[in-house]
């Protein structure tokens, strides 16, 4: 679980992760109730925020399985390699 950061952390609304993933914000709510993301509801029955670090956590996981399956992801020696070559 991502820790959450009070101080610096912040709440996103729906629509804006919706947005940011460009996705309906109804695909949203399905990854929130499948536990992709970390968030709270404001009172009972009220609108729901996303924590942005969870978020985040959501994105790097995704894009790092994708390397991997993809076979694009570079290890530091690679990279490191690839620049004293030039």
């Amino acid at each position: 679980m991502v820790p959450i950061d009070f101080d610096n952390d912040r709440l996103l609304r729906v629509e804006e992760v919706a947005e940011i993933l460009r996705l309906d914000p109804k695909t949203v709510y399905g990854l929130v109730a499948d536990g992709y993301f970390r968030g709270l509801k404001i009172r009972d029955g009220g609108a729901l925020r996303i924590w942005k670090s969870s978020l985040n956590k959501y994105l790097q996981e995704r894009t790092e399985k994708f390397d991997r399956e993809t076979g694009t992801l570079e290890t530091t020696d690679d990279l490191l390699g690839k620049s004293m070559e030039k």
